[in-house]
């Protein structure tokens, strides 16, 4: 299942958001196949207020997972954050086809280990709101 996370700083996180970048890289490079695309949100001077990703997870449940290690919400640098499920139609310039239910692989792996969930229940975490489903 694919997400858009939309993820929005706290005021005047911008040094700090910089001081945890490495760690918050780092634990993106853990998951380098799940995410589809990912990048900063950019204020009028260019500078950095949040984030997007578009993630592929199994199931909600593993997002939360996800998110529950993300440093920019174990230090407080994202003050929002919300989560929608998508479809990714086009992906690097190629129209993609959704498997039929028959042709789905079988999940495996650490974020793969259970049925898909579609949980839209709001939930609190780090003291950081997450929002699914507008």
């Amino acid at each position: 299942m694919q997400f858009l996370i939309t993820a929005y700083d706290g005021p005047g996180m911008l040094e700090k958001r910089m001081e945890v970048r490495p760690r918050h890289l780092e634990n993106i490079s853990r998951v380098k196949g799940k995410i589809l695309c990912a990048g900063g949100l950019l204020d009028a001077e260019g500078k950095m207020k949040g984030s997007v990703l578009i993630i592929d997870f199994a199931g909600r449940e593993f997002l939360d997972e996800y998110l529950e290690s993300e440093p920019y919400v174990l230090e407080k640098v994202w003050e929002r954050v919300e989560v929608e499920p998508m479809n990714v139609v086009v992906l690097n310039g190629e129209l993609q086809q959704a498997p039929k239910a028959a042709e789905k692989k079988p999940a495996r792996g650490f974020f793969d280990r259970c049925e898909e969930i579609e949980d839209r229940a709001v939930c609190k975490k780090s003291d950081v709101k997450f929002y699914p489903d507008k």
